[in-house]
């Protein structure tokens, strides 16, 4: 066979093998289910994003100056912060323990 017939014969079987292109309809209906079964699976980072929106608008124009990982990170930091206060606080009133160890010791 010549080789100006046989181009357009593969040129068909490609275009026959490709099958229907997805639409972006069905690309977001796919991501829109992903993303629910990722929620479901991991409830915390739904918690996770609301907490991260919450402080974005609580920055308000200053949100721009960082990026989600650098507010993630600070707010991890100041959550530390608080908690290592509150068990030092905690450790004045009870006496050395904090109150989840006072309930615990009480519990057994």
């Amino acid at each position: 066979m010549e080789p100006n017939k046989i181009l357009p014969l593969l040129n068909a079987d490609l275009n026959m093998s490709e099958g229907p292109k997805p639409s972006a309809n069905n690309f977001n209906m796919e991501r829109h289910s992903l993303d629910n079964l990722l929620h479901t699976l991991y409830p915390e980072n739904r918690a996770e994003d609301k907490e991260l929106l919450k402080v974005k608008q609580i920055l308000g124009e200053k949100e721009k100056e960082f990026t989600s990982e650098q507010i993630k990170d600070l707010m991890t930091k100041v959550q530390y912060l608080v908690q290592s206060w509150l068990d030092e606080y905690e450790r004045q009133i009870f006496k050395g323990q904090t109150l989840h160890e006072l309930l615990s010791s009480k519990q057994l």
